[in-house]
């Protein structure tokens, strides 16, 4: 208890102290060369044990059109996007918050720059018409019981509005009482080339394979992580559907092989009510059509143990939030897997952890 209200202050301290520096006219914004996608990864991956506690899904979807490299802030972006992300989780009881990234086609941008618009949205409380034009002003929240009842200071809108404004971009939201909210902000960046990889130690990299036309399965319970795992194959080349449940991914495996065109992979969700990851995969591999079937499995909270127990079922892929968190390592395990004929394939000890680690 002493711990939560130490952290609560320090957060409410951070919060005026940034507020002070930008009224002062003493916020110094960068302008280096950094990874989107990695700067938004590790975004999405502080809160991803605070999504999982409330049972929410937390998704992240950065669009293929999306260049690597831009150059800005890296922090002050952050900074918006976690407290986005943050007020989503804080105020959605159940349901989802989704992260979105693309280029915004309507933004205007002089050759060698992009718009980009980031879009957060959940299925929250929402927020009243009335209340919406005051919601970047400082200390507002939707009303005295909101701040009562979830807590927080009312700054970090205000504080992302005079982020946003300094980086010359725009923000605003939408909202309905009892059906969720989106936020949306828009920044132009100017593009980098994209960084040359180097040789990386403890890190799994797939060759390069040809994995077009294989035929994928992709199983989630989540919507939006069915549109995410389905934008994420087709870019391979390959033939995906999705399936919401465990027993329906069974009943079109037997389709599929009665048609003489087998899935040749399935994408596997962890986390599923009912029939979960693992019970489908074991159901699967059970089944006489599911011999010859590479399995990789999703998941955003991974365990100790987890990988030993599985590593017969499938290939563990850990992805932070959810799958979109990670569309690169994520991606390229992926690939080495669909472009595996062996069903049972070897857990990397250590991936992207980073040195002296305990894998997990």
């Amino acid at each position: 208890m002493v711990r939560v209200s130490a952290e609560s202050l320090l957060a409410v301290l951070n919060d005026i102290l940034d507020l002070s520096k930008i009224e002062a006219g003493e916020l110094e914004l960068e302008s280096i060369d950094f990874d989107v996608r990695d700067n938004l990864e590790t975004a999405v991956k502080t809160f991803a044990t605070a999504a999982h506690q409330k049972g929410l899904e937390l998704t992240c979807d950065i669009h293929p059109g999306v260049p690597a490299r831009v150059s800005g802030d890296p922090t002050r972006l952050r900074e918006v996007v976690m407290n986005l992300v943050g007020n989503g989780i804080k105020f959605t009881e159940r349901g989802e918050v989704a992260l979105q990234v693309g280029v915004d086609e309507a933004g205007s941008a002089d050759e060698g720059a992009v718009v980009l618009r980031f879009t957060v949205r959940d299925t929250g409380i929402g927020i009243p018409l009335e209340r919406q034009p005051a919601l970047f002003e400082r200390f507002t929240q939707a009303d005295g019981s909101t701040t009562r009842r979830y807590g927080g200071t009312g700054l970090g809108l205000a504080i992302s509005k005079q982020l946003v404004d300094a980086m010359g971009g725009q923000i605003g939201l939408d909202s309905v009482p009892g059906v969720g909210s989106t936020f949306w902000f828009v920044i132009t960046f100017n593009k980098q080339p994209a960084k040359q990889k180097t040789k990386e130690t403890g890190t799994l990299v797939a060759p390069v394979m040809n994995i077009r036309n294989l035929h994928v399965l992709g199983v989630d319970d989540n919507a939006t992580n069915r549109m995410i795992i389905t934008k994420m194959v087709e870019s391979f080349g390959c033939r995906i559907e999705t399936a919401a449940s465990g027993p329906k991914a069974l009943e079109m495996l037997q389709v599929a092989y009665e048609n003489e065109d087998p899935y040749q992979v399935v994408l596997l969700d962890m986390q599923m009510p009912g029939m979960d990851g693992e019970q489908t995969a074991r159901a699967i591999k059970a089944a006489s059509i599911g011999k010859d079937v590479t399995i990789i499995i999703l998941t955003s909270m991974g365990q100790r143990g987890d990988a030993t127990r599985l590593e017969a079922l499938g290939n563990p892929v850990q992805r932070h939030g959810r799958l979109g968190a990670q569309p690169r390592w994520a991606s390229r395990r992926a690939a080495a897997a669909m472009a595996s004929g062996s069903p049972h394939l070897d857990v990397a000890e250590r991936v992207d952890r980073g040195p002296g680690r305990e894998p997990r």
